[in-house]
């Protein structure tokens, strides 16, 4: 509304399971629940959007204390001291060790080269102490993207190099969630629980998000 938009009719949607009704979120009784516990975001900005919309949610009760061990925006974690409560989250869009061609490219126009047998360190080592993981990635596999395997380059997507198979953002993106949670159920001192955050479709026309895309769409589909 703040930016002109000349419908409400959006603001009377809700999300719905199919098959059950989700009670209205009770910040009170979800920080009961995770008293002493820890959960960790691991994935874009789609997982990253989630959690600090669950901080959002939860401020009615509490407001978190940063207890990062870094200044680094992609690697947050957040406590709720009262509840002794922890959350966090690691930047990882391809959850897999990744190099890009060109780093300096705007919003990542270079090509990336995916090792989908090798994880980063930056969010596998640092998850065991979690209670609950939760994966999320999707968005970034529709890049440009080479794939290597035993540190051979096997294929690539939309990258239309000569001598080199095609290969779909499929076989990126099973590879490297097979490849992540293998490396989770082999943690030995690991005792959480892992969720895999499905994949959320774009929702933007005539553009992307930061190229002159909108949303004007006013019913769900």
């Amino acid at each position: 509304m703040k930016y002109g938009r000349p419908d409400s009719e959006f603001m009377k949607w809700r999300w719905k399971p199919d098959g059950c009704e989700l009670p209205i979120f009770n910040p009170s009784q979800f920080l009961e629940i995770v008293r002493g516990k820890s959960m960790a975001f691991v994935g874009d900005s789609v997982s990253r959007n989630q959690m600090q919309s669950l901080i959002c949610l939860l401020s009615r009760v509490e407001y978190p204390i940063d207890v990062s061990y870094t200044p680094n925006e992609n690697f947050k974690r957040w406590k709720y001291t009262t509840y002794n409560f922890t959350m966090a989250t690691f930047w990882t869009p391809h959850l897999v060790k990744t190099d890009e061609a060109d780093p300096d490219g705007s919003n990542s126009t270079g090509i990336f080269s995916l090792f989908l047998d090798q994880l980063k360190d930056d969010w596998i080592t640092q998850i065991e102490e979690f209670n609950y993981v939760i994966l999320s990635a999707g968005h970034w596999f529709f890049w440009l993207i080479k794939f290597y395997e035993n540190q051979k380059l096997i294929g690539c997507h939309f990258c239309q190099i000569e001598n080199v198979t095609d290969l779909t953002m499929y076989y990126g993106y099973r590879r490297a969630f097979r490849t992540a949670f293998r490396a989770i159920n082999g943690l030995k001192n690991y005792k959480g629980i892992t969720f895999l955050r499905t994949y959320a479709p774009s929702h933007f026309e005539n553009g992307i998000w930061n190229k002159g895309g909108n949303c004007v769409r006013k019913r769900p589909f």
